[in-house]
């Protein structure tokens, strides 16, 4: 009978299919397990097609639902069992690498066959996994994680073990020269800040930037009309002052000497008067009254003359009006030099031959000291740089150090120039020493207030044992130290350091010519296997350290 669950055999011809049927004891396809059913001349199923003979089951060979035969039908039901006794053989395997077809047939043994076999259309395959096959020993799959492990240990261990590539430096020899560059400005040896030294308006400037002057020019004449007022009151006391002395000296001594005459001639009289009085009363011609009188008259001449001698010595050279006449005199004349200063503090002249350098006040401005109205620069005294240089550098400065400069507005032209003096002490807010340079032979270009460039020469070593900076680890602590390649490993060495350059630096000891250093930029650790790459060249064109 043939029904919904009739198997179709396919025709001897292969399939043109590319589905696989479904086996009830192996799930798709088959993959080569031997048949149950008894073959003939010992290569299939007896009757079977090529497509039965390759794949070993008659089952695998049926087409999918619903496709036409080409051929004739095989009855249902002549799907036999394996003999008992053949059951679980299966043909023996590498227990290493397994065989899927084998362990597919052995799970298909431990099954009981079906009494019938179903062809059911495959799903679709690209969203069916693929079943877990069972019947994998436990010592096989020991095995096979034993043999993944050790295949993941070698590969790591080959991964570690290859070395890394990695840029070096190399050590070289080359004539090292250490200089400290600096930033800095020219300034007349002799610079001079004008001011008032007292609050005025400016009323005239006679000079203007560039302008020549000399030693007592005016420069700035300032509002002085209550000034000459002062002075001509002060002038007018000392007159006064003047006056009295020699009214003293002409009319009132001689006036004080007639005084002491005249009071000397009427003590005379009065003595005289006395006398006679006295005689007269003591022969009783006059009463004791007229006595008391001369009496009184005498006394009175007496008192006369010695105040006529008094205001006589007073007026005397060596006299109190003769001294009070003479200070007077000289507290007239300290009014008159105030005076003439005060007027004089409002005419602002030049104090030595000088060149104007700048003008910072015009007429009208209000002056008040300690603003500055003109600069001025002396002329003869020559030019000077003020620099900064930073104080790491502190150490490396000595007057007397030779030096080049260069003005940023003439830099094919540089000029000489010796470190002079340096500050006492350090700028905290920029953490700069102030020095000076001497320029002996100022070229005609230079002005004030120029930036330049200066680069001073602090040590020298020829064919110095030289590398690259970014080769040397902790160059500023007591232990420097560089990473050497040495053998194809990377090696910690001590160094010893010595000048210091621009981009390079000296080695003393510990390393020789030719050395390879790996520069900290590369992610090598010490003991790391490397292998060099690119070798940098060391840069020799500049020497020079920077500071300011």
């Amino acid at each position: 009978m043939s029904g919904p669950n009739e198997n179709t055999l396919l025709p001897s011809s292969p399939p043109q299919s590319n589905h696989r049927p479904r086996c009830p004891r192996l799930g798709w396809g088959g993959l080569g397990v031997r048949c149950a059913q008894p073959r003939s001349a010992g290569v299939g199923p007896a009757g079977a097609s090529p497509l039965q003979h390759l794949t070993g089951c008659g089952c695998l060979s049926a087409a999918p639902a619903g496709r036409e035969a080409s051929s004739a039908a095989r009855p249902h039901g002549e799907h036999h069992r394996e003999p008992r006794h053949r059951r679980g053989k299966h043909t023996p395997h590498n227990p290493l690498r397994p065989n899927l077809g084998q362990l597919a047939n052995q799970a298909a043994h431990r099954h009981k066959p079906p009494t019938g076999c179903t062809i059911t259309p495959p799903p679709d395959l690209a969203t069916t996994a693929l079943p877990r096959l069972p019947g994998i020993s436990p010592r096989t799959r020991w095995l096979a994680a034993g043999v993944l492990l050790l295949c993941a240990s070698v590969a790591v261990g080959v991964f570690w073990t290859r070395p890394k590539t990695a840029q070096v430096m190399a050590v070289q020899r080359a004539d090292l020269t250490q200089t400290v560059v600096a930033t800095g400005r020219i300034n007349a040896a002799a610079r001079i800040d004008v001011g008032s030294e007292v609050t005025a308006t400016v009323q005239t400037v006679h000079v203007s930037e560039g302008d020549v002057v000399k030693a007592g020019d005016m420069l700035i004449q300032l509002g002085d009309a209550e000034a000459r007022a002062t002075l001509t009151q002060a002038e007018a006391a000392q007159a006064e002052a003047q006056a009295r002395q020699q009214q003293q000296q002409s009319v009132s001594a001689p006036v004080a000497l007639a005084a002491v005459q005249q009071a000397q001639a009427s003590l005379r009289n009065a003595e005289a008067e006395h006398r006679r009085t006295s005689e007269l009363v003591a022969q009783g011609f006059f009463s004791q009254q007229k006595l008391d009188d001369s009496r009184r008259a005498l006394d009175t001449a007496r008192s006369a003359l010695d105040s006529a001698r008094s205001q006589s010595q007073a007026q005397q050279p060596n006299g109190v009006e003769v001294t009070l006449a003479t200070t007077r005199i000289q507290q007239a004349q300290a009014a008159v030099g105030a005076a003439r200063a005060r007027l004089n503090r409002l005419r602002i002249v030049s104090p030595v031959d000088a060149v104007v350098l700048a003008r910072h006040a015009e007429p009208g401005a209000l002056a008040q000291p300690g603003k500055v109205l003109l600069s001025l620069a002396a002329r003869g005294s020559g030019l000077r740089i003020d620099a900064g240089v930073d104080e790491k550098h502190l150490s490396l400065m000595k007057p007397g150090l030779a030096a080049r400069a260069v003005a940023d507005a003439y830099p094919t032209q540089p000029f000489d120039a010796s470190l002079d003096w340096i500050s006492p002490q350090v700028d905290a807010s920029r953490g700069t020493v102030d020095v000076r340079l001497a320029v002996p032979k100022p070229p005609i270009f230079l002005r004030p207030d120029m930036t330049v460039s200066v680069e001073m020469t602090v040590g020298q070593q020829p064919q110095a044992l030289v590398l690259n900076t970014a080769a040397v680890r902790e160059p500023d602590s007591a232990s420097p130290w560089a990473l050497l390649l040495k053998d194809g490993v990377a090696t910690r060495t001590p160094i010893t350091l010595g000048l210091r350059g621009t981009g390079v630096i000296e080695v003393k000891s510990g390393l020789e010519e030719g050395d390879l250093l790996i520069p900290a930029t590369e992610k090598v650790a010490e003991g790391d296997r490397v292998k060099a790459g690119k070798v940098a060249a060391v840069p020799l064109a500049g020497s020079g350290m920077g500071g300011r």
